[in-house]
Formats: C-alpha cells, sequence, structure tokens
C-alpha cells in the first residue's frame, strides 16, 4: 500500500510538472513572437519617419 500511494504520487508530481513545463515553454515561446512582432514593427515605423 505504502509503495502504491508513492507511486500514484509520483506519477501526479510528474504529469504535473510535465504540464507546467510545456505550458511555461509555449508561454515563452508566444513571448518571443510577440517581441519579435513588436520590434519589426518599430523598426519599420523609425524606417519609415527617416524617410520623411
Amino acid at each position: 500500500m505504502e509503495f502504491y500511494e508513492f507511486a500514484k504520487h509520483f506519477v501526479v508530481c510528474g504529469a504535473f510538472g510535465a504540464l507546467v513545463g510545456l505550458m511555461s515553454w509555449s508561454f515563452g515561446y508566444w513571448i518571443y513572437q510577440l517581441v519579435a512582432y513588436i520590434c519589426k514593427k518599430v523598426k519599420a515605423h523609425k524606417e519609415k519617419k527617416a524617410v520623411k
């Protein structure tokens, strides 16, 4: 019974850890995409200003 409880706890923690890791990875990926998009917009805006 003790081993079963430990195994269950280990599986739950492992699944939760994997889920959190996956979420943080995808969240970081979206932040990276957003920052790259904003930088592109700012660069284009600065170039337009420089032309005028």
